[in-house]
């Protein structure tokens, strides 16, 4: 299933890897992730600038789900 990566400013990235995939990218790592968008190209994101990631449903039906990169941060606090 499909994953949008909301960043601060309002901007947002599809990609083509679950939410948990991302969601273990984001606290797993330093500074820089490497994903791939549903387009097959890869793209490189400070992790520091995401604010959430929303699953995309590919029913409208579909419950989502969110993850906050920012909540679960410690350094964060």
């Amino acid at each position: 299933m499909p994953t949008a990566v909301y960043f601060s400013g309002g901007l947002k990235l599809e990609v083509d890897a679950n939410i948990d995939e991302v969601r273990d990218r984001l606290v797993g790592a330093d500074t820089i992730i490497e994903l791939e968008t549903e387009h097959g190209r890869r793209v490189y994101v400070r992790r520091e600038l995401v604010a959430y990631v929303e699953e995309r449903p590919e029913r409208p039906s579909s419950a989502k789900r969110r993850f906050s990169a920012r909540a679960e941060d410690p350094s964060a606090r």
